[in-house]
């Protein structure tokens, strides 16, 4: 042990930044609800972006102009989007990981993929990347509700001109 230490001394590393290097380790093993990208927060309401973690994608991007931007949830992400002029798309986060359902934005209408779903519930923006989601089948929305149901109650699938109104 003694050897370690002065090893860590000699390197310019306290003991105590190393002890509170370990603990913000440990965190990272937390909730999807908690695990967030420290590097990055959302534009839109200036909290940590979700990482997509166990299965399940969060975050949402929008694409405007050749640029891609990242998004806590779809609502963020179509809220913000009155400040690109222009043709944009939004990849939102689906029942499908790595599977995302893709909106578009032409002309200033929107429009998303023949026979998506979408869920908007009404709660606090710490879970809004639970609660603001598209998917492919009524299926895999229903199966999604089911599974958070805590933070969702009783959902139900809404149009695109719905979700995209529900966020303005």
């Amino acid at each position: 042990m003694k050897s370690f230490v002065s090893t860590v001394k000699t390197s310019g590393i306290s003991a105590v930044r190393l002890a509170f290097g370990a603990v913000l380790l440990a965190g990272m093993t937390l909730s999807p609800l908690t695990m967030a990208r420290a590097d990055q927060l959302c534009p839109d309401c200036a909290l940590p972006i979700v990482k997509n973690i166990e299965g399940t994608d969060y975050e949402a991007v929008l694409t405007a102009a050749g640029k891609n931007v990242s998004y806590r949830c779809a609502q963020c992400a179509i809220a913000d989007s009155g400040k690109y002029r222009g043709d944009l798309t939004l990849l939102a986060p689906s029942e499908k990981a790595g599977n995302p359902v893709q909106l578009r934005r032409l002309g200033g209408v929107w429009s998303g993929e023949p026979g998506a779903l979408y869920m908007s519930v009404p709660v606090s923006h710490r879970k809004c990347q639970v609660a603001n989601r598209a998917f492919h089948t009524k299926a895999g929305f229903d199966a999604y509700a089911a599974k958070n149901r805590d933070v969702v109650g009783d959902a139900k699938p809404m149009t695109l001109a719905q979700f995209v109104q529900s966020a303005e």
